[in-house]
């Protein structure tokens, strides 16, 4: 039994052993905000990770704590993904 204690001490200890931060360039603040009102429901869905999105001026900072290598490269890629969209909506709607 004290084995078992030990492990999920360790497994505890282990949790969120990667951080990333992201810090995104956006073409203003106003952009900034809304991109952080955009990706701010990512944040809550996330089993092996925890993330945070604020805007500081024309730039978007996302944190990220992940329990592992994949589960941040995951969330980094989600972010990504999304970024690319919201982008290209911004691209056509100011042509």
């Amino acid at each position: 039994m004290g084995k078992m204690k030990a492990n999920n001490e360790a497994v505890k200890a282990a949790r969120f052993g990667c951080t990333c931060a992201l810090e995104i360039y956006l073409p203003g603040a106003k952009a900034a905000k809304d991109a952080c009102r955009a990706l701010a429901q990512e944040t809550e869905f996330k089993k092996r990770s925890l993330s945070s999105i604020s805007p500081k001026g024309s730039k978007l900072v996302i944190r990220i704590k992940a329990d592992d290598v994949v589960a941040l490269r995951a969330t980094i890629n989600s972010y990504l993904r999304l970024l690319s969209v919201i982008e290209s909506i911004e691209a056509e709607n100011s042509s």
